[in-house]
Order: structure tokens, then sequence, then C-alpha cells
């Protein structure tokens, strides 16, 4: 028998696409979220990588800018230099070469000696520009000897003027450009005072920001990033990547951001430079007000994410693979079952149970193979009932056929009778002979009929018997419902614990990343501690060894900390993955509780049509009782007959009216023998309709 099959394959696609969108939307959801943390995190990286590099750069210039105000301090406090007076060579009314010419180291007397005392911090100070003195009296002295500018008057100079505005403390300038070195330079100043304790002019020292730049361009910023620093009006006092630029307007960069730099404190965003895409970041120095702008390449710091976002693409296509193949295995393991009993069930609807459910779904060991070995249990349970009422069809058959053609037979008898009755009075033997026949007949009759009452009655039991297999499936049933639940409330409970392990993964995850930026502040410590130890010098190395054993800790800290991470985030994509498990087993438990409530719908059918058989079996026995109580009647008949004929043999007319009411009652006989065939022929067709 060819069966229709319009939903297998649409049941399989569906089973195929919903493991594939199961699979592969976390993937994409978190591939697209891991992108764009990611970027945000690799930017945030360069933000906080370069703020720490500036602030060291930061702090090595105020130490350097430091390290020369003390020395201006300790520089005015010498005890030559108090000492300067009118004896210092002035060149305020000098305009001849010769005269412009500096010669203090041959000068001789205190400005020999100032000039010395100069000279040597010169030598011990390679970034120095200028050592000078500028005194009251116009008397000026400086290193290194070089010829002046003529009328040179120090007291109208900016340096002095600063100086004397903040009379008995350290003054810095603000960086100017300085023609005869073609360099800026930032004048560090204080006032001098003699032994007396009046002021007597202005010392100063001038540092070549040459050096700065030098400073500036030993900082690596990312692999091709660089520093720039200006002043906190926007000159550029230092460019890593192209000295050129120093001294001059930020706004020659041409970046339309940097055109509000002034009023920028500490900012990052990205930017359009040389037609080339960067990511700046701008850290105000908090000492000087200086403005450091870290420069890197967009393309290098979004490298490592690009490269992140490709191996999340081949993941993804080799997942997508992957789910493919599952999907189809999985799919053909859940479906194919289902679609083997479905047919198996719209062949028994057929009504052929020659049919077997092929042995490997029923050696099934989960819920599939136990839903198809209690579907073939009640195939055979059924087959075994149609084959009783089957056979029992047939007797009930039989006997109708036999029990009619008696009756046709009674009634030709009965015809026979009234023709002998109008021979009655020639032969009362012949007639008592005949009612004898028909006496003997008519107990055949009723036994008979007491066949087919027992026969009835056999169906009944096998009925009744039949009803208490159905209830007894409707009862496996309800059980198989109740392990279901408790299979999805199982799965409920580990869906739960799963969570609570997610959660507990993103805590840890949380403390490790706490550790990570413990493991940095100590590094950075570290570092600081290390700078501090090179300017004690040798007092300082004991301290530098512990300092860098600290930095290595630190380090170690570090990389163990991301160790954790990593496995932290494996254990994450693991638990998700046992999530979408969990949620895949809820569906196929669903989908088992659909099938077990439609087969309990055909066994609630089965038990309808069984109760309806047995109800028409009430038919059949009340139709039973009734013939035979006519049975009864007619073989009284018959008795009352025979000892009519034996009586009155003379009496042909009392006969005749005997034999009437006996033809009466085998019309009944006749009537109620065709009713009882007519329903074993419907019963029987009934039960042909079946294959066993």
């Amino acid at each position: 028998m060819k069966i229709k099959r319009s939903n297998s394959m649409n049941m399989r696609k569906k089973l195929i696409l919903i493991f594939i969108c199961v699979l592969m939307f976390p993937i994409l959801i978190i591939g697209i979220i891991s992108n764009v943390y990611i970027r945000e995190k690799l930017r945030d990286d360069f933000v906080k990588s370069s703020e720490k590099q500036i602030i060291l750069a930061d702090k090595s210039i105020n130490a350097y800018f430091e390290s020369i105000k003390e020395n201006v301090k300790f520089m005015a406090n010498d005890l030559m230099i108090k000492k300067a007076d009118y004896t210092i060579t002035k060149y305020v009314n000098k305009t001849r070469e010769e005269d412009l010419k500096m010669t203090p180291s041959l000068n001789g007397g205190i400005e020999q000696g100032i000039y010395e005392r100069f000279l040597l911090y010169a030598k011990t100070h390679p970034r120095t520009a200028y050592v000078y003195l500028g005194l009251e009296n116009g008397g000026y002295i400086q290193w290194p000897e070089e010829t002046i500018l003529k009328n040179y008057d120090p007291r109208k100079r900016p340096y002095y003027i600063a100086g004397m505005k903040n009379k008995g403390n350290v003054t810095i300038t603000e960086p100017y450009y300085w023609e005869p070195i073609q360099s800026a330079v930032i004048s560090t100043v204080t006032t001098v005072k003699d032994e007396s304790g009046n002021i007597i002019g202005v010392l100063g020292i001038d540092a070549n920001l040459k050096g700065i730049t030098e400073m500036i361009k030993n900082i690596k910023i990312g692999d091709s990033g660089y520093l720039i620093l200006t002043d906190s009006k926007g000159k550029i006092i230092a460019d890593a990547k192209d000295s050129n630029l120093n001294f001059k307007d930020i706004s020659e960069l041409k970046v339309n951001s940097f055109n509000n730099l002034k009023n920028i404190k500490n900012d990052n965003f990205e930017i359009s430079l040389d037609n080339k895409k960067y990511i700046a970041n701008i850290v105000t120095s908090p000492q000087t007000n200086w403005k450091y702008i870290a420069l890197i390449p967009y393309s290098e710091v979004m490298r490592t994410a690009n490269n992140i976002r490709n191996i999340i693409i081949v993941l993804s296509l080799i997942s997508i693979v992957i789910s493919i193949l599952v999907a189809y295995i999985f799919s053909n393991r859940i479906s194919k079952p289902l679609e083997n009993t479905a047919n198996y069930l719209q062949i028994i609807e057929s009504g052929d149970f020659t049919h077997n459910i092929p042995e490997i779904i029923l050696k099934r060991k989960d819920e599939i193979g136990k839903l198809v070995g209690s579907v073939d249990s009640m195939k055979t349970n059924i087959a075994s009932l149609i084959k009783g009422v089957k056979d029992t069809t047939g007797t009930v058959k039989e006997t109708s056929d036999f029990l009619m053609k008696m009756a046709n037979d009674t009634e030709i008898m009965t015809r026979d009778i009234s023709q002998a009755i109008e021979q009655i009075a020639l032969s009362a033997t012949d007639q008592a002979n005949s009612l004898e026949v028909g006496v003997i007949k008519t107990n055949e009759l009723a036994d008979q009929i007491i066949m087919v009452k027992e026969s009835t009655n056999e169906i009944e039991k096998i009925s009744n018997s039949n009803s208490e297999l159905s209830e007894k499936g409707l009862s496996v049933l309800s059980s198989l419902i109740s392990k279901s639940n408790e299979v999805k409330d199982y799965s409920n409970k580990i869906n739960e614990m799963v969570t609570d392990m997610s959660n507990m993964s993103n805590k840890i995850g949380t403390i490790t990343e706490t550790i990570w930026e413990i493991a940095e502040q100590t590094n950075l410590l570290s570092l600081n501690a290390a700078i501090e130890a090179a300017r004690a010098g040798e007092q300082g190395k004991g301290f530098a060894v512990v300092a860098n054993e600290v930095k290595k800790l630190a380090e170690e800290s570090s990389n163990a900390a991301k160790d954790i991470k990593k496995l932290i985030e494996s254990m994450q994509i693991q638990v998700s993955d046992i999530v979408s498990t969990v949620q895949n087993t809820n569906i196929i438990i669903a989908d088992q509780d659909r099938v077990v409530n439609d087969t309990e719908n055909i066994f609630e059918d089965i038990t309808t049509h069984i109760n309806m058989l047995k109800l028409k079996i009430e038919e059949v026995k009340g139709s039973y009782d009734e013939m035979e109580e006519k049975k009864e009647k007619l073989v009284e008949v018959i008795e009352n007959i025979s000892a009519i004929s034996e009586e009155t043999a003379a009496s042909a007319e009392e006969v005749s009216a005997s034999a009437s009411e006996q033809k009466r009652v085998i019309e009944q006989v006749s009537s109620y023998s065709e009713n009882l065939n007519k329903l074993s022929e419907n019963l029987q067709e009934k039960v042909n309709y079946f294959k066993i």
C-alpha cells in the first residue's frame, strides 16, 4: 500500500533549520559583540597606554626642569656669584665688533671665577643652551662666549623682567625661539642676592628644546605612533616625526580638531592627517599646562581587531558546515523514526495489520523507541482482538445462514402440512408423522439458536477484554506523560545550574580583571621606583634591584591574569553551548508530549469503537432472547397440534386453524432469521476491513 508522505521532509527541514539557527545565532551575536568590544577595548588600551607613556614623559620633563630649578637655586647661592659687582663687563653702550666679543674666561677676577662655574655646569649638563647673569648695574656674563648684540642691556630682557617680578622664587618662562642657535629655548631664572641680602641681579639657565625633542622621539607609541608636545597656546615645542614643525603653530597641521587645542584638557578622537586616519589622545600636563598629543595610525590600533574578525569569520564558516552536518544527522535520527512510525500508523489506519515496524527502531532505548514499542504492542493486541472477532463473526454468519435455511425449510414444511390437512381425513397417521418431523426440526432450530447465543457471549467477553487492554494502554500513556514531565523538570534544573555556573564565571572574570589592573599599577609603581633609584645614583642601586623584581612579579601576575581570563572566556562559550543543548532538549520533549497526546487520542477512539461494538452485541443478545422465546412458543404450538391431530382426526377445521397459526409463527422465525443474517453480514463486512 502506498502511503502519502507530505510532512516528513518538511519536518526534517524544520529540524535542520532550527539546529542551524540555534548554533549560528549565538556565534554571530558573539562575533559581532566581540568585534565591537575588541575595537573599543583596543582604543581604550591605546588611550591608557599612551597616557602612561605621556605621564612618564611629563614626569621626566618635569624632573628635568625641576633639576634645572634646583641648579638655579644652588648657583644663586654660590659665594662667587654673590660677589658679582661693578667689575663685571657691561655691553650697554658698545657697538663695535671687537667690543661685542665676550671674553669672561680671560678677564680674570670675579668675572672669570663666575664664568668657570658656568662652564663647569655646562659640561655636566649637555642639554644646556646658556648660563648667564644680568646685574642691576648693567653688567652681564654668560656661557658660552660669543658675540653679543649691540647695546645689550640685560635689564630690559624678558628673562630679567620675569625674574624681578617673582623675587626670591624660581620662574620658568614660556618657550621662545632664539635665532642665534636656531632653536626654541626655555629660561629658568631667579634673583641673586649679595651677602648682605640685597638683590644684585638675575641668574638664568636656558634649556635647549632640542633635547626635549630627542626625549619625545625616544617615546614609542605602538609600532608607528609618535608624540607632539605643544605649549598651552598650541605652539609646537617638539614633534617626534617632523622636527621642522618645531615652534610652529599647531594649526599648520591642518587638523580642524586641533584648532581649539588650548581649550582641550584631556580628550581622544579620530583625525585625518596627511590623508591618513589617526587616533589622537590629548593629555595636559598639570605642572606646565603643556599639551601632549599621542598619534597612532587607526589601522595599527585596529589591526588586532581585524585579525580577530577574520578568525571569527573563518570559525563561523566552519561552524556553519559543522552545524549543517550535525543538524542533518540529528534531524534524521529524530525525524526518520517518527516518519516510519507515522507511515506505520497510516497503514494500521487503512486496516492493514500485516506490516511490522523495523527492528532497528524498536531496539532504540530512548523515548521514541518506547513510543514505537507501545504502538507495536497496541497493534498486536488490536490485531489479536480483531482476529477473534473475525472468527466469531464467521461462526455467527454460518449459524444465521443455517437458521435462515431451517426457517425456509420449516415454511415449506408448513405448506406441506397445509396440503396434508386437506388430506387429514384420509391419513391421520401421515399427519402425525409430519408433526413429529416438525418437532424434530424445531428442536434442531432451538439448538442452533443456543449455539448462536453462546457465540454472542464469547464475542462479548472478547470485547470486554479488548476494552481492558485499551484502558491499560491509556494508563501506560499516562505514565509516559508523567515521566516526560519529570524529564522536563530535570532539564529546567540543569538550565538553572548552567546559568549559575555562567554567573560565577563572570564574577571570576571580574576578579581576574581586578588582579590584572593591580598588576599594571604595580608595574607602573616599579617603573617610577626605578626612575627614582636612577636619580639616587649609587645609593639607589639596591632599591633599583628590588624595583626590577617587583616589575617582574607584576608582569607575571598580569600574564597569569590574562591566561585566567582566556580560560574563563572559553568556559563561558562552553556554558553557552550547554544552555543551547538544554534548550534543544526542551524542544524535543515538547514534540514528544505532542506525539504522546496524539497517541492517547487514538486509544480513546479505539475505546469508543469497542464500546459501540459492545452495544451492538447487546442488541444481538436481545434478539437472541426474543428468538428463544419464540422458539419455545413454536415447540409448544407444534406439540399442541400433534395432540389435537391425535385426539380429533375428524375436525379438519380445527387442524386447519392450528396449521395457520403454525405458519404465522414460522414466518416470524424466518423474519428473525433474516434479520440475524443481515446483522452477521454487516459485522463480517466491518471485520473484513482489517487485514490480519
